[in-house]
């Protein structure tokens, strides 16, 4: 019973992913087909972006 509840939440999960993906896809379509987590890494790039900036200007 434990495992198809695992399923289950995983499918949903995913199912989650493809809609927030497809909402993404209909405002740019220039932008190359997305992964499931490219949301969150676009958002730990911008981080990392702003924290290497202010390393390099302290050197």
């Amino acid at each position: 019973m434990k495992k198809k509840i695992k399923d289950a939440a995983r499918w949903e999960k995913h199912a989650r992913e493809r809609e927030k993906l497809g909402k993404n896809k209909q405002k740019t379509d220039l932008t190359p087909k997305l992964n499931y987590s490219t949301i969150r890494t676009k958002k730990l790039n911008i981080k990392h972006k702003i924290y290497t900036k202010k390393t390099f200007v302290k050197k």
